[in-house]
């Protein structure tokens, strides 16, 4: 499971709006910025910046979504 922040590091439209894609990336629908769902990291523009992620675990039917642990 992955998780990560829901703005585009371009001009911050929701990614949730936008399209999952294959090799785990998620397209902005706005300008077409495309992101790794694993690591945030931009792998095609508009956008250059890297979009924050966040741990994600299961417990007891829960889904839980936090800080990066370091």
């Amino acid at each position: 499971m992955f998780a990560l922040r829901d703005r585009c590091s371009h001009q911050a439209f929701p990614l949730s709006q936008g399209e999952l894609c294959g090799n785990d990336t998620v397209e902005c629908v706005w300008h077409g910025a495309r992101f790794d769902i694993r690591t945030g990291k931009a792998i095609r523009g508009p956008a250059t910046g890297s979009v924050p992620t966040y741990e994600v675990l299961e417990a007891d039917g829960w889904i839980c979504v936090g800080p990066r642990r370091g």
